[in-house]
């Protein structure tokens, strides 16, 4: 028994596709793009607002032991700085309208990086190569006032819950697309929506840390100073100038600041208090990683 196959006639109504194989896969991958910014984007405002409805104690609660855990045995010195740093907070705190269940922790950490950071649950850190490159200490305390500013509006929180849907959401679409490109761009493209939401936090610090300034040394002049430092180091900062990675322009940091003061009335120049005591600039050629 024998018989031939043929293919059966198309039916008139199906039209053969004309397009491109490469152009439908990068529809298709730009959609997959397209949904995952979109999602990150809503997660990442859903977390905006979640954050700060959460109890405070909840994430000291978390945070505390992590910092128990991770804090190096200190040295009289680091220890002397830590105290002076924890100093000058208080000071600020005082005039910065913290919730009263709020507490802010600063830690000494003797790393040479230009950084400092805050943390989940009021623990900020501050490193010996910021305040080695301080000019003076009212530039110092804006560093801190910035830091606890996030601390008083749960932006850590905030930033974790962010880290943790965008993490979800590329499982999920971020699946292999046998492509190394393809991957880097799925993998890379939901993160720009989380770029704005940095700056955004930013700039609402820069704004307390401006009135916190005013407030506890009569002038914002040290708050300029600080910008000052990071914009002559901004030619580094992909090399260890990790503080100004993801921040604002620092030019508009600085003409924000201006702008401020004039509205407000505040001064841009006074007298600066110099660091001093455990504070005060070590001799750097005494230690390596300076």
């Amino acid at each position: 028994m024998s018989g031939r196959y043929e293919n059966p006639t198309q039916p008139e109504q199906v039209e053969a596709g004309d397009g491109h194989p490469l152009l439908e896969v990068a529809i298709l991958l730009g959609g997959v793009v397209a949904i995952g910014a979109a999602l990150i984007a809503a997660i990442a405002f859903g977390a905006t607002w979640i954050a700060p409805k959460i109890p405070f104690r909840f994430e000291k609660q978390l945070a505390d032991g992590f910092f128990q855990e991770q804090k190096p045995s200190s040295d009289k010195e680091s220890l002397s700085r830590e105290q002076a740093l924890r100093a000058i907070a208080g000071r600020l705190t005082a005039e910065m309208d913290l919730p009263r269940n709020m507490s802010i922790t600063v830690h000494y950490d003797p790393g040479a990086v230009l950084n400092a950071f805050a943390s989940l649950g009021g623990h900020i850190v501050i490193y010996r190569g910021l305040i080695e490159r301080m000019p003076n200490e009212d530039a110092l305390a804006a560093v801190i006032a910035h830091e606890i500013a996030h601390v008083r509006h749960r932006h850590p929180a905030a930033s974790l819950g962010r880290g943790v849907a965008f993490a979800l959401v590329l499982s999920v679409i971020g699946m292999s697309t046998r492509s190394g490109v393809a991957d880097r761009v799925v993998g890379a493209a939901p993160s720009l929506a989380l770029l704005k939401f940095s700056r955004d936090q930013e700039e609402e610090a820069d704004a307390d840390a401006v009135l916190a300034i005013a407030k506890v040394y009569g002038h914002v002049g040290g708050i300029q100073d600080l910008f000052r430092v990071f914009q002559d180091a901004r030619p580094d900062a992909p090399g260890g100038v990790q503080f100004l990675l993801t921040h604002p322009v620092t030019a508009q940091r600085l003409q924000n600041v201006a702008t401020t003061a004039a509205r407000q009335g505040w001064a841009t120049t006074g007298d600066r208090k110099p660091l001093d005591g455990p504070l005060k600039k070590t001799n750097c050629a005494k230690e390596p990683t300076c």
